[in-house]
């Protein structure tokens, strides 16, 4: 019979996995997948939301990733809620640093 874990809270749940995120390497390169494909439309003109992008298909791959990996590890169940909030707050710094990247080779071209 599987053990139901304890809820842990949005915010610790977030700041959890946000640390797996920066230290899986399978994670990260989802992650770095991602920006160069943000950049790669800002690039071209084509739109590109902070929206779609928490809610593409990656993005919840990642999210589901770091959901499974804090409930291994904490023996805790993370919500649904505490990982879509995760999956906007990653696309929000993915998108952010897409952006900053297209930017600095722009002004730094030669």
């Amino acid at each position: 019979m599987a053990q139901k874990l304890e809820t842990i809270s949005i915010d610790y749940a977030i700041q959890l996995m946000k640390i797996i995120v920066f230290n899986e390497k399978r994670i990260t390169a989802l992650s770095d997948w991602l920006q160069k494909c943000v950049e790669k439309r800002i690039q071209k003109g084509q739109p590109v939301t902070v929206e779609h992008l928490a809610n593409c298909g990656t993005m919840k791959r990642i999210g589901f990733l770091c959901k499974g990996m804090v409930e291994k590890f904490e023996k805790k169940a993370v919500s649904n809620d505490a990982r879509r909030v995760f999956q906007y707050e990653l696309a929000q710094i993915i998108f952010d640093d897409a952006k900053s990247e297209v930017e600095y080779a722009s002004t730094h071209a030669e």
